[in-house]
């Protein structure tokens, strides 16, 4: 056990000292003084059995008792002394003492993720699947909606732009009431861009690394382009979704998409978005994929 403090004992001893000094003015028998060891351990009546000197002092006690009575009297004055100061003011060993029996606390260092290198464009939502056509092959004008809504202020709903598309001819296979057919290259996206008074730019990709394809994305949203982007699905079907925003954790990047099938939103890294962008295949303009392959922002 460790050693209690020394206020804790002083008082102890001070305590029971006093209530000898009542019981001696109450009674004529003399109250011999017991030592600080003796109130600590034992309070039990056998205490009175220690056995006092006969030889008397002038003060009618031995001088063993009178040394001891002196001892109280010291240790008295000493409490007062003691309970005056805070314990605060302890001494600075008592101090340092009581800090090294301490243990200190292990304390985990909380785990993050640093990101930078953050672009994210305010970017209206559309749904290629509602209103009241269903259009299963207008991924690419409600990709456009989506830009000429966030980047110019038109406003344009889903069906309109489809059928803006449709009753102009710009569509590269439209197929039976939007539900099937091919779709829409990105040159006929640029045109119905066209229609609207907007000017549009396109990279094809063709050829490209993934580090070039990287680099053309990152350097056109850092200049505050949404990019609709021509890339094949995981199921294998040619498809547009728009790219509003990027960000790094580490070396990889992640780029933040909305997918005008069901108006989904989600995230890609940079090796995800780079191969089905490159899987579309073509490389000139001589297929359909290669058309649809690549890049088309707002001038």
């Amino acid at each position: 056990m460790p050693a209690p403090k020394a206020s804790n004992i002083e008082r102890t001893v001070s305590h029971n000292y006093k209530k000898n000094e009542t019981i001696q003015e109450n009674s004529s028998e003399p109250v011999l003084s017991l030592s600080e060891s003796s109130f600590v351990c034992d309070n039990s009546s056998s205490q009175t059995e220690i056995a006092a000197s006969e030889d008397k002092t002038e003060n009618g006690l031995p001088d063993e008792d009178k040394n001891i009575t002196d001892s109280f009297d010291d240790e008295s004055k000493s409490e007062e002394e003691t309970e005056s100061v805070p314990y605060d003011e302890l001494s600075q060993e008592d101090t340092v003492y009581e800090e090294q029996t301490i243990e200190p606390e292990i304390i985990q260092e909380p785990e993050y993720t640093i990101i930078y290198d953050i672009i994210n464009l305010d970017t209206y939502i559309y749904d290629q699947l509602s209103g009241s056509i269903y259009s299963s092959s207008g991924c690419g004008p409600t990709s456009a909606a989506m830009l000429l809504s966030s980047e110019r202020n038109i406003g344009i709903s889903k069906d309109d732009i489809i059928t803006t598309a449709y009753d102009n001819g710009f569509y590269y296979d439209v197929g039976v009431n939007f539900t099937s057919g091919r779709g829409v290259t990105l040159e006929n996206i640029r045109d119905l861009m066209n229609y609207y008074g907007q000017e549009a730019v396109i990279d094809h990709l063709w050829n490209y690394s993934n580090d070039d394809i990287v680099n053309t994305i990152n350097s056109k949203l850092d200049e505050g382009h949404r990019l609709i982007c021509g890339h094949r699905t995981f199921s294998g079907s040619l498809h547009y979704f728009v790219i509003y925003g990027k960000y790094r954790i580490d070396d990889r990047m992640y780029y933040n998409i909305v997918d005008p099938w069901g108006g989904s939103v989600y995230n890609w890294d940079q090796w995800t978005l780079t191969d089905r962008i490159i899987s579309v295949g073509g490389n000139d303009d001589s297929t359909f994929e290669g058309c649809v392959k690549g890049l088309l922002w707002l001038d």
